[in-house]
């Protein structure tokens, strides 16, 4: 078997994993701006009149709690998808913390 039969180009691979990357972002996206929608009809199928002290604690609750987990789902995404050099230089902690920094202060402006 010769050499060139068992090298793989990262063409397709890197295509399909860039393609992925872009489905999640529209999909995280999609969800995080149709929050209050995903609230108010909730709230409504529970059959509780907007105004009231329980309607707007459960539209909270029902608003707050999945865009939390959003927040964190994406800023722990993020940060997986950040490439890291697999062999520590000497800057390598340095230009983590500023990439960690960068990102942490991209989900603080949301």
């Amino acid at each position: 078997m010769s050499s060139s039969s068992i090298t793989k180009t990262p063409g397709p691979a890197l295509a399909r994993w860039i393609g992925t990357i872009t489905l999640a972002a529209l999909v995280w996206v999609a969800a995080y701006t149709h929050l209050t929608e995903f609230a108010d009809l909730l709230v409504g199928l529970l059959g509780l009149k907007r105004g009231t002290r329980t309607a707007e604690a459960v539209h909270f609750f029902l608003f707050d709690t999945p865009k939390v987990l959003l927040l964190l789902t994406g800023r722990a995404r993020s940060q997986s998808a950040t490439p890291i050099p697999s062999r520590p230089g000497p800057n390598a902690s340095t230009r983590r913390g500023r990439v960690s920094r960068k990102s942490s202060a991209a989900y603080g402006l949301m």
